[in-house]
């Protein structure tokens, strides 16, 4: 399963960045065999006059990620997101090693609906 966290640099280490769309970054991480977090550039998303939510939630759908974690998702890209069969995992962690734990069991479940 394909995880995709956003976040933004704070300092050395990127933190939890509670918005989907605008979000700078995305971190990936794969459950199947991965060690550690890919990093992915959010950028035209994030600078696009309109539509950001469906361009952030293009690149989810060519990453073939299986889950987005993030603070708050809008309803263009919530719409987007699930149409392609991602899980969305709403979260108030800060960190995205925090993110992660609760993330796994919740996002497992969801897919098991």
């Amino acid at each position: 399963m394909k995880l995709a966290f956003t976040v933004k640099q704070e300092k050395l280490f990127p933190v939890m960045d509670e918005r989907f769309a605008r979000t700078e970054k995305f971190l990936i991480y794969d459950t199947d065999g991965s060690r550690g977090f890919k990093e992915i550039s959010n950028k035209e998303a994030r600078e696009s006059q309109q539509g950001a939510g469906v361009h952030a939630a293009s690149l989810m759908i060519e990453q073939g990620i299986d889950c987005v974690i993030t603070g708050t998702c809008g309803p263009k890209a919530r719409k987007a997101l699930e149409a392609a069969g991602i899980t969305i995992h709403l979260t108030a962690k800060k960190s995205p090693a925090e993110a992660l734990k609760e993330a796994l069991s919740q996002c497992q479940a969801d897919q098991y609906e």
